[in-house]
């Protein structure tokens, strides 16, 4: 398809670096446009494909807690959430799990061509608190990398960047193939680094395996002299051979020790000087100390150096200085270690020096204790390295953490907990470890989390991801400012596409993101063997993406390439800015080639038509499957930014009813963006007729409304039109009726926190009176600027209930519309086609017309979410808001899943479990019974996963690219179900891994049932109330999650047979499942 030419002025507003996070929280990512005025037009390259407005997969979000509020016995577990409300744990689900060494945890998603004209973009990590809240994880450094125990190195001065490596997560498996929990089974460090705290790139490995980096091939890799795994390191950069450049050190365990490794090069390749451990029980006073790992190292301004190591127990913590040798760089220990009163002690030993004084920091035990929290991290500040730490109980009471001086004049001080443990934000308790880090002038903390182990595998092994935030540290008081969020570190400077530190053109991995989705790095033989940087990214499927934030085109970008690997042609790579799900917002694309493998890499390129120039996020979306990306550049024309078009008179007069572009913004109550405050005290229920109706059922809580960042008038709203009818059973303590509601106005200056706009001390919220009363008709309020608003300009509207609420309350307010003028008089009204209320309109045009076309960015938020559902979402909106731009999830309410048989008939009866019983499904499955005469010849995969397909006497329905579910029969009279391994569908072949929730419920005859071998999971009351079941036949090795009440109310003496490696553990798994 050929697009347009025509050139488009669109006026993009700066948001500065490190407050364009917060922007994007606060309006949604498309509506973040470029920092700079920018001429945009449209590429004219002709594709195969027609490009559409995509939506993201939303189906469902995870989180991790009890079901419960009230059982203090009940156990914590993955849970499902669909419309911001609880659904059931996983295990009682049909959301897949991927815990067996076959599962691909990067596969796809969904099944669609890689050609298609709308793609279904692969859902990012996300997490759900437990009221119903949906958070993109975006503090985790990467979305694929599973490593924990993080350290960094500030290389800054070289090169610009910080380098962090952490302990690579290896994945254990039982004989039967099951994810196993983690046995800390790994021998390498992964390395990552960044310029802007956002932006990560996964630069390799320290293997202790491949010291030297060569290629997997290779018969010369040099290994480590003492050590096979790696764990926990610390990282230190330092001269120390004395010629006068600095070398790189990791100090790291393996089992009880501690060693190290060097290297000319951040990222290697690495020597093991010593061939030895440096630090062991045999060392004077660490015979009783249990482990001698979790290293902390410092060099500090003193031109000393210190190793705290040790663990396992409170007495076990030890500190030694130590030394360099010259000419070698050796290190060896400058006395004997001293060991370390330190209080709760049980790992993860952390160095700092901040402000001239020492920070020792640690993960304290799994007790409870008076002054730390369980599993968290505590500190003491001190003036001498080797007395840092003592027992703040020998203190007066009430004293322990306060600062004192001792007889000796050493400074000390114990803070006692400063992090947390990770479970106050992702539910799940597990060890902690950190690092702080000073890098450009901002202090963070390191630390990890299992939300990717959660989120991904679905199944709870305490497998480890990093996180980062920015932290304070008051040099006055010593204390440490921490506060943990999902939306982690602010981008410190922009990201420049063009030219490298040295001021040489910019190659980019292709694993450089901020965040993405689908994807995963590997590392590529021939990209080490040819000397280059050797992670590429790999796992790609169509509607993968990756995305690359604060990236300043400061000149106009001219010409983008990407290196790729294939085994195929059927694949693209596109690149949009701002938010991927707009069409408005491709740049241009480039075709992937055949080079007849995956690591036969070759350039694809193509001009750049557009003028792209000022601050963007640049997102990667992916066709196809079969090939890698090692990496992107962009090339620059060399021509400054083009200013804004001149702007034109308007008309000096508009037609009353046709208000002039940019006049006003009518808020799109049905797709806008809004935000609940008060957890379920509120729900947002959209109606068929495009009105919303609040239901209030608790006090305090609100709905936020507020005019989008890139509207016309942003910078100068005078007023807030709200049309709406109100009804209540609130009565005051006399009995008369008392159900007006409160609403608030707030400007652009109020900060939005994580529940809304709520923060009074900035900008401006004032009017809390309940101005909003009973009406059983549609009436309109007018809200001004100057009237009955102090501040310059009104951004936004808060509805909310003040009224204490007792059970079976209720106020319901249904909204028509809402709309901001930029005229603060507004009361001009004129009738309206659309709206029983009178509408204003405007009596004179703007002075100037609007500067940018009103085509390309229109006066409304722009629609960031799908405006239809993807392919199995809930079937209404969620109840809750999500805390950040929902650029992800739906904006209208997705459409109903059907119940019925779709006509597309599989090509290949599904394998049979058993040939006996003539009443069971059809050891060849018949073709889906059409209910229209239609014949489809063709159909959209992705348009597949709403339909349920009756095979035989089955129903299925297809839970992603690889497996389906069995969700019922065709009739409840049937005798005997034997569930096959597999079905086709369109000519493909899917696991049926799944037995849904009720999919047998009520069938009263069913007698006999065998499971496939590939079921996985039984959900709740699958097969309920199937009284005369009596044999149940298991051929499935796979199964680990089985709904309590899966059999409730089914035979009383069922007999089951199981394979025989699986019989125990069946037998206990199946015990009094009723």
């Amino acid at each position: 398809m050929k697009m347009s030419c025509a050139i488009i002025c669109v006026v993009l507003k700066d948001t500065g670096g490190k407050d364009m996070r917060k922007n994007i929280k606060r309006m949604g990512a498309a509506a973040l446009a470029a920092t700079m005025a920018v001429t945009m037009v449209p590429w004219t390259e002709s594709k195969a494909y027609t490009t559409g407005d995509y939506s993201y997969f939303n189906d469902y979000t995870l989180g991790y807690g009890k079901m419960s509020d009230t059982d203090p016995d009940e156990s914590k577990a993955i849970i499902v959430y669909k419309d911001g409300k609880k659904v059931s744990y996983i295990g009682d689900s049909d959301v897949p799990v991927y815990d067996n060494k076959e599962d691909n945890i990067f596969g796809p998603q969904v099944t669609q061509e890689w050609d298609a004209d709308k793609l279904v973009l692969t859902q990012p990590v996300k997490y759900t608190t437990p009221d119903g809240k949906v958070h993109d994880v975006e503090s985790m450094l990467t979305n694929f990398d599973f490593i924990a125990d993080p350290t960094a190195i500030d290389n800054s001065a070289v090169d610009g960047k910080l380098y962090v490596y952490g302990t690579t997560e290896g994945f254990s498996y039982n004989n039967a193939g099951e994810l196993s929990g983690n046995a800390y089974d790994n021998h390498s460090l992964t390395i990552l680094s960044t310029t802007d705290m956002v932006n990560w790139t996964d630069e390799g490995f320290m293997d202790t395996q491949n010291l030297t980096n060569e290629p997997s091939d290779s018969g010369s890799k040099t290994k480590a002299g003492w050590a096979v795994k790696a764990w926990a390191p610390s990282g230190l950069k330092i001269d120390g051979d004395g010629d006068g450049q600095d070398e790189y050190y990791i100090f790291y365990t393996n089992g009880g020790a501690t060693g190290y490794v060097m290297s000319d090069s951040p990222i290697g390749p690495w020597k093991d000087p010593l061939g030895k451990a440096l630090c062991s029980g045999s060392l004077p006073n660490c015979s009783d100390c249990n482990t001698c790992f979790d290293p902390g190292v410092l060099a500090d301004d003193k031109g000393n150096a210190y190793v705290y190591f040790g663990g396992l127990s409170r007495t076990s913590g030890r500190v030694v200085k130590i030394k360099f040798e010259p000419g070698t760089g050796k290190v060896k220990l400058d006395g004997d270690p001293v060991k370390m009163p330190t209080y709760a002690f049980f790992e993860d030993n952390e160095i700092n020096q901040f402000n001239g004084k020492y920070y020792y920091s640690y993960c304290s035990d799994w007790s409870s204790q008076p002054l730390t929290n369980i599993a968290s991290i505590c500190a003491y500040v001190g003036s001498d390295p080797l007395k840092i730490a003592f027992d703040p109980t020998s203190r007066p009471a009430g004293q322990e953490k306060q600062a004192f001086t001792d007889s000796d004049g050493t400074y000390h001080h114990f803070l006692g907990t400063i992090l947390n443990n990770p479970s106050v934000i992702y539910g799940q308790t597990y060890n902690n470890h950190h690092h702080m880090q000073e890098f450009k002038g901002h202090n963070y903390i390191f630390y990890h989390s299992t939300v990717l182990n959660n989120t991904i595998h679905r199944d709870s092994k305490n497998y480890r991801n990093l996180h980062v935030d920015e932290i304070n540290i008051d040099k006055d008081t010593d204390n440490i400012s921490i506060t943990p969020s999902y939306e982690g570190a602010a981008q410190i400077e922009d990201f420049d596409p063009y030219k490298e530190f040295d001021g040489t053109q910019k190659t980019i991995n292709a694993t450089t993101t901020s965040y993405s989705a689908g994807v995963c790095s590997r590392r590529s033989d021939s990209r080490v063997k040819a000397g280059l940087s050797p992670m590429v990214l790999d796992e790609i499927d169509t509607g993968d993406w990756t995305k690359i934030q604060g990236v300043n085109f400061d000149r106009l970008a001219a010409k983008f390439e990407a290196e790729v690997a294939s085994t195929t042609d059927k694949g693209a790579i596109e690149v949009y800015l701002d938010d991927p799900t707009k069409a408005s917002n491709y740049v241009c694309s480039v075709n992937v080639k055949n080079t007849g493998s995956k690591e036969n890499f070759t350039t694809v390129s193509t001009d750049i038509t557009s003028a792209v120039g000022g601050k963007h996020d640049v997102y990667f979306v992916f066709r196809g499957t079969d090939y890698n990306v090692a990496s992107w550049r962009f090339t620059g024309s060399g021509d400054p930014l083009p200013t804004a078009v001149p702007a034109t008179p308007a008309p000096t007069i508009v037609p009353a009813a046709t208000p002039a572009p940019g006049s006003e913004h009518k808020f799109d109550i049905a797709n806008d963006n809004y935000y609940v405050e008060g957890g379920d005290g509120v729900r947002v229920i959209k109606n068929d007729d495009n009105t919303v109706t609040l239901k209030f059922t608790k006090q305090y809580s609100a709905v936020d409304m507020y005019l989008p960042e890139n509207s016309d008038f942003y910078n100068n709203c005078k007023s807030v039109v709200i049309t709406y009818k109100l009804s209540g059973n609130v009565k005051k303590s006399d009995g008369t009726p008392d159900s007006n509601l409160g609403h608030a106005l707030f400007d652009k200056d109020c900060v939005l926190n994580p529940s809304g706009y709520d923060d009074a001390s900035k900008g401006k919220h004032v009017d809390w009176g309940q101005k909003l009363t009973v009406t059983d008709t549609y009436v309109t309020k007018v809200f001004r600027v100057g009237n009955d608003f102090s501040g310059n300009c009104v951004n936004g509207i808060q509805i909310f209930n003040p009224h204490t609420m007792s059970s079976g309350n209720e106020i319901n307010i249904t909204i028509k519309s809402v709309r901001f003028y930029p005229d603060e008089k507004a009361d001009n009204f004129v009738p309206s086609e659309d709206d029983p209320a009178k509408t204003p309109a405007p009596t004179k045009a703007p002075d100037v017309a609007p500067t940018k076309a009103p085509d390309v960015a229109p006066t409304k938020a722009p629609d960031v979410a799908p405006t239809k559902a993807p392919d199995v979402a809930p079937t209404k909106a969620p109840d809750a808001a999500p805390t950040k731009a929902p650029d992800v999830a739906p904006t209208k309410a997705p459409e109903a899943e059907p119940t019925k048989a779709t006509d597309v008939a599989p090509t290949k009866a599904p394998e049979a479990e058993s040939t006996k019983a003539p009443e069971a499904a059809s050891t060849k499955a018949p073709e889906a019974k059409p209910t229209t005469t239609t014949t489809i010849s063709k159909i959209n995969n992705v348009e597949n996963l709403k339909k349920t397909y009756l095979i035989g006497k089955l129903k299925y329905k297809m839970m992603d690219s690889r497996y389906v579910a069995v969700t019922g029969v065709e009739k409840k009279n049937i005798k005997a179900v034997s569930i096959p391994a597999t079905v086709k569908i369109s000519g493909k072949t899917y696991k049926v891994a799944y037995i849904a929730a009720g999919a047998f419920k009520n069938c009263k005859k069913l007698k006999n049932v065998t499971i496939g071998k590939n079921v996985r999971s039984i959900g709740s009351k699958a097969f309920s109330k199937c009284k005369t079941l009596k044999k149940i036949t298991v051929k499935s090795k796979l199964i680990k999650l089985l709904a309590k009440n899966a059999f409730s109310g089914a035979g009383k003496k069922i007999v089951y047979k199981f394979p025989k490696s699986k019989a125990r553990a069946y037998k206990k798994l199946f015990a009094g499942k009723k």
